[in-house]
């Protein structure tokens, strides 16, 4: 996971880490994995390093953090969920594109820096005590697709609708002296459970079927 700054006065402390959560004694405890090829072991942080001023749990609607995403042109793209965490929106330019997320439910975080004022930094996604293994479906909110558009500025325009999924932001840009239209996408997330067939790089990048909440319990 990558280590996306959100001010440039943060000092960093370690290198980035990518966040586990593992049952440890009937009790949940959360592990780091460093990013280096020669740190590949998984580390359970210790009970004195949880319980430290480190550590910090972000009720919901607390935890509001950006990261960088990537988008095919032209192209329909799922981006990325987050446990805990529910995409708020996007933005495009020429050099990049950022999503926003905010965690729905209780996370805690390990601080991963300072900033200039030698506060506590949380910009890596937290960890959800209600954390799911992997499912052959996605609850409510799970799956979202960027969907390509055209020119939107300067008329009225009709979007699909598709059963399941609602709209929850628009992305586009303009470049150059003549504001040339660069590129812009969609932006829909699934309101109920969906059904939908992933692909080899474990996305689905089709929208998919809404399934009942008496299917979803025997699917949990």
């Amino acid at each position: 996971m990558r280590f996306y700054e959100s001010s440039k006065d943060i000092n960093l402390k370690f290198t980035s880490t990518l966040l586990a959560l593992v049952v440890v004694g009937g009790s949940f405890a959360l592990i780091r994995s460093c990013s280096k090829p020669e740190n590949d072991a998984a580390i359970i942080i210790s009970n004195e390093e949880k319980n430290s001023d480190r550590k910090k749990e972000f009720k919901p609607y607390e935890h509001i953090i950006s990261t960088s995403i990537e988008l095919d042109k032209g192209k329909i793209s799922q981006i990325p969920y987050h446990d805990g965490y529910r995409l708020q929106g996007i933005t495009i330019d020429s050099d990049g594109k950022t999503a926003v997320y905010v965690n729905t439910k209780n996370v805690w975080c390990i601080s991963n820096g300072k900033d200039k004022d030698n506060n506590d930094v949380y910009n890596e996604f937290g960890i959800s005590e209600d954390f799911k293994t992997s499912k052959d479906y996605y609850e409510t909110y799970e799956h979202v697709l960027a969907v390509p558009i055209s020119d939107p500025s300067g008329k009225n325009i009709q979007y699909e609708y598709h059963e399941g999924y609602e709209v929850i932001d628009i992305a586009s840009y303009v470049y150059g002296r003549y504001q040339a239209y660069g590129n812009g996408y969609i932006i829909y997330s699934n309101n109920v459970p969906v059904k939908c067939e992933r692909d080899e790089n474990d996305k689905c990048l089709d929208f998919g079927t809404p399934i009942t909440t008496e299917k979803v319990k025997t699917l949990r």
